[in-house]
Order: structure tokens, then sequence, then C-alpha cells
């Protein structure tokens, strides 16, 4: 016999409830002061007591200090020719000017001693992130490198009691997932006005599901329609990639998107809204 959509969601009940249980523990990636995932580049390396190695740390004390108090975001270069190195450093938006501080410290810190005497190096927090090399990467909004994280659950998990492997139920759960996403990107690249392309946003889903959370941002120089065209490049990541997944993350350097069945960002959500296919 055929299963319904109303009747998957109803038999999956007990399913994601219990995934919901273990949520906290079972991440890859977790939120804390550590490290996501860092990049040691490969543009060359400098050596100590270099020209290289002064002007980069002026540039990560200027980045730390500029953005903590200018919206999170900063994007600057010291030195000339050979020794110039770019930067650029974007807490997320919801911080305070103190946590993004905070962070943005610890990254400089931790990229030296991760990443000792490289030119080149990008690491990613839950607060924030920072980027340095002796290419000038500012100059255009390229995101490939990234860091992909995800909930090593899934919604037919077979270590769950009543697993069964139900297509209808993921499809509806990943139909979820990219609506609430397009949601918070869409108000993300349209939030120019605040001074930071930001949302957060969440989906109350009937029939016994879970409410599901989502997060967006992109750097704030961004123009909104290229901010828009980076997140939908992560939505389509996360579809293709999470598939089914109870939760994950694309965290790139021009823009970041974040889903999880549990709330993870500061404050209430900036919008909640209820799918019209779900009523």
């Amino acid at each position: 016999m055929d299963t319904t959509p109303s009747s998957a969601l109803s038999s999956s009940y007990l399913l994601l409830i219990s995934l919901l249980c273990c949520l906290p523990l079972l991440l890859h990636g977790g939120d804390d002061d550590s490290p996501l995932d860092q990049t040691c580049g490969d543009t060359g390396n400098y050596t100590a007591n270099s020209t290289y190695e002064s002007n980069l740390s002026q540039l990560l004390h200027t980045l730390s200090s500029v953005a903590s108090v200018s919206d999170g975001f900063s994007n600057a270069s010291t030195g000339e020719s050979l020794d110039q190195v770019f930067g650029l450093a974007l807490c997320r938006g919801d911080n305070n000017a103190t946590d993004c501080r905070t962070c943005l410290d610890g990254a400089s810190n931790d990229t030296q001693q991760l990443c000792p005497y490289h030119k080149e190096a990008v690491i990613w927090y839950d607060d924030c992130l920072l980027k340095y090399s002796n290419q000038n990467f500012t100059s255009a909004f390229d995101n490939s490198e990234q860091a992909v994280l995800y909930n090593i659950n899934n919604i037919t998990g077979e270590r769950f009691p009543g697993y069964t492997q139900n297509t209808t139920i993921k499809n509806f759960f990943n139909q979820v997932v990219n609506t609430l996403l397009s949601d918070v990107a869409d108000s993300a690249a349209s939030n120019s006005n605040s001074g930071k392309l930001f949302a957060t946003g969440e989906l109350t889903i009937t029939n016994g599901f879970p409410t599901i959370y989502g997060l967006a941002q992109c750097a704030p120089d961004m123009p909104g329609t290229e901010c828009r065209q980076c997140l939908q490049a992560e939505i389509n990541e996360t579809l293709n990639y999470f598939d089914g997944r109870i939760g994950g993350r694309v965290l790139g350097i021009w823009c970041n998107l974040r889903y999880e069945v549990y709330p993870f960002y500061y404050g209430r959500s900036m919008f909640v809204g209820v799918p019209s296919y779900c009523s």
C-alpha cells in the first residue's frame, strides 16, 4: 500500500523526537570556541622577523579592531609589493562587539599556531571567520573556499528504533529545508539598510514536525544580488550534500548558511513562517 504524505509525517514523528534528544552531542563541529575548520594556503611561506610577518601582525590587529566596532566586518590590506597582505574578517550578525573581538583575537592566534609561516590561511568558527593572503582575494567575490559541516543524524537513520527507508518523509523534509533557507537568503540579501546582510528565521511545521531554524549571512560589502546568488549556490550544495540530514552548514568566505532542528543563534528569530503546503 502506498504511503501518503500525511501518514508518513505521522509515523515519523517519534523518530524525529528521538533524533532531537541526541542532537547536541552528535554534531561535526560544535558550538564552542574551537575552530570548525581551517585551511593553510599554498601561496608561499614567510620567515620569522620578516617584513611580511610584521605586516601580517599589523593587519590582524586592524581587522579585529575595526570589525568589532563596524557591524562585525573588516576588509583591509597592509604593506606593499611582495610584502603586501590582504585580509577579511566577518563576525556572525547576531554577535555583540565584545564577542566579535574575542572570536577574531582567538582566530589571529590560532592561525599562527595551525598555519605557522604560511602566507595564506583561513579559519572558521561559530562566531566569526578570518582570512589573510598575499594574493588579493578581496577584489572578487569568490566563495569556492568553504567548510562544509553536517549533523551525523538523518531522518531515516537506521540507528534509531522504528527505522524505515522512507523516501516520502525525506523528500518532504528537504522541501521544508529549501523553503526555510530560501526565505532567510531572501531576507539577508535585502537587509542592506541594517549594515549587515544577515537574517535568521524559523519554520513551524504542522503534522508533528519540529520547528526548523535557519541563518544566512553575506559580507556587508556584497551587492544584494550577488549575496543572493552566493547563498543560492550554498542552498544547492545543502540540498545535494545533506540529503535528509537534520542539520548542516556551508561556510564560505563571502557568504554562509546553516539550518538545524534546534535554536542555535542568539535572540529571537527575525521572522517566523509556516509553509503553505503544510496546512
